[in-house]
């Protein structure tokens, strides 16, 4: 069929108003009644409709609170009949345009409004698509709480198809969705199981299972665990020394000397898995040069735009420079890792930088080790699940596996060659999972413009229903007239 078709044969044009037995608000829901979990109706609110919504479920049948009938009718509050669309209609939730389908008769606060199809004229079903595919975030009042008004959502137009065609669009929807959504878990499934690849792979690196051939192919050639310890402590002191004499020459603090690693004990080795031959396990601060628990406290003003050194926020990212690092921490000689206390992120740094920002850890990674290397054996420790957050001592003692700088370098190689593929299939899914947002709505369009599904001239055209649908309508009110002008004579 064209694109170009505006109004397919048969299908009539009319408004939500139209379409609607009743649009209605919410009630008032005194603090005094909620919190009870058992009652004959669910009182919803905003934050029920959300979860709901997020969870990608159409329909809403209970909440965060429940009342009997008797302080609904004591309360006054309306009831929403089972198939209402309710939806928020005042505040930020309006741009979520979350929309959901009662399952049965239920109360909403006074920040939600119900649309109650008119079931003769429009399938309920078709109506709740049709209002899912609407921003009502534009029709809100612009005040101080954004909210949008009953005529504005009555005054919105829709083109109505006959009613048996409404049916077939509906099942065309939900048999395309549902088509759709089983692509989107298969495409999460492949997400999940590269999560853990990449965590398994991680494994296997530490382990010695990624450079086994290249280890037996180098056999002999490379520096043992002990050996590489032994030139970082010799290094540790080099710069000891060197840290010294900058203090006799200039003053200031006194550096520290280095304390001796005790050797881990025969008990604490029985306890961990078997490395290759060469390699050892050792404490975290046997692997690197110096570990800070964070920085200085930073003030607004402390620190502009385009200042000398940038000053790291949480271990994640750059909040600004000083413009003068006067009597300020900075690291410059040595790459280093960060450990957010709030973020639980770790995060390898090669410039120097302002240690500004409270809750961050510092590590100086030794110039002998790979800082990747580093950084990967990090990314595979849940300080988190420990308390390491809080105990920075933990992180000191955490027992890392260690290796020669050549096996390091190799490591890193692997590692940093499968985690390319990974990447680029984990941006493969994130391109297809956008895609498939896109196609949700091309289906919604479709459906809407007459385009989904093949017309039938023996469907009884939409604005022959509507004509019988406003006649009836009419001879209701009227009886409805004279019941009332009966009843005041």
């Amino acid at each position: 069929m064209s694109d170009k078709r505006i109004d397919p044969r048969g299908w009539a044009k009319i408004n939500v108003e139209t379409a609607s037995s009743e649009i209605i608000s919410g009630s008032g829901f005194p603090k005094e009644y909620q919190g009870e979990s058992t009652g004959e109706y669910p009182f919803a609110k905003v934050g029920d409709i959300s979860r709901v919504f997020r969870a990608k479920q159409k329909c809403i049948s209970s909440a965060g609170h429940f009342i009997s009938e008797k302080i609904r009718s004591e309360i006054k509050a309306r009831v929403f009949p089972k198939g209402a669309i309710v939806f928020p209609k005042i505040g930020e939730a309006l741009k979520g345009n979350y929309r959901v389908v009662t399952s049965r008769e239920m109360l909403f606060d006074n920040n939600v409004m119900g649309i109650i199809p008119d079931t003769k004229l429009i399938s309920g079903d078709f109506f709740y698509y049709f209002l899912t595919t609407q921003d009502f975030g534009r029709y809100a009042v612009a005040t101080a709480v954004p909210s949008v008004r009953r005529g504005d959502i009555a005054s919105i137009s829709l083109l109505l198809p006959p009613l048996l065609e409404q049916h077939r669009i509906v099942a065309k929807i939900e048999e395309l969705f549902s088509e759709l959504d089983k692509g989107i878990e298969n495409l999460k499934t492949v997400r999940a199981q590269l999560k853990v690849y990449r965590q398994a792979l991680l494994k296997h690196a530490f382990e010695g299972k990624l450079t086994a051939q290249w280890r037996a192919e180098n056999q002999g050639k490379l520096e043992t665990a002990e050996t590489l310890l032994k030139r970082i402590q010799q290094e540790r002191a080099q710069r000891y020394q060197q840290q010294l004499a900058d203090w006799q020459t200039h003053g200031g603090s006194k550096p520290k000397a280095p304390k001796p690693l005790p050797p881990l004990t025969a008990e604490e080795l029985a306890e961990l898995p078997k490395l290759p031959e060469g390699w050892g396990w050792v404490s975290f601060d046997a692997l690197f040069e110096a570990l800070s628990d964070g920085g200085l406290k930073i003030k607004q003003g402390d620190y502009l735009e385009g200042g000398i050194l940038p000053v790291i926020d949480q271990g994640e990212k750059f909040i600004g420079g000083y413009l003068n690092d006067a009597g300020m921490k900075w690291v410059g000689e040595l790459p280093v890792l960060l450990f957010g206390d709030h973020t639980r992120r770790f995060k390898l740094v090669h410039f120097p930088f302002a240690l500004g920002a409270d809750g961050v850890k510092v590590i100086g990674l030794s110039k002998i080790c790979n800082p990747t290397y580093c950084y990967y054996i990090a990314l595979t420790r849940r300080f988190e699940d420990r308390g390491y957050s809080r105990h920075f001592q933990f992180i000191k003692k955490a027992l890392f596996p260690a290796c020669s700088r050549q096996e390091q370098d190799q490591i890193v190689s692997e590692i940093e060659s499968r985690f390319s593929t990974i990447d680029q299939l984990d941006q493969t899914i994130t391109t297809s999972l956008q895609q498939s947002e896109a196609l949700r709505q091309s289906i919604l369009k479709k459906a809407f413009s007459g385009q989904l599904v093949p017309q039938d001239p023996h469907d009884e055209p939409a604005s022959e229903l509507l004509a019988r649908i406003k006649a009836e309508r009419a001879t209701a009110e009227e009886s409805s007239v004279v019941r009332k002008r009966s009843k005041r004579g």
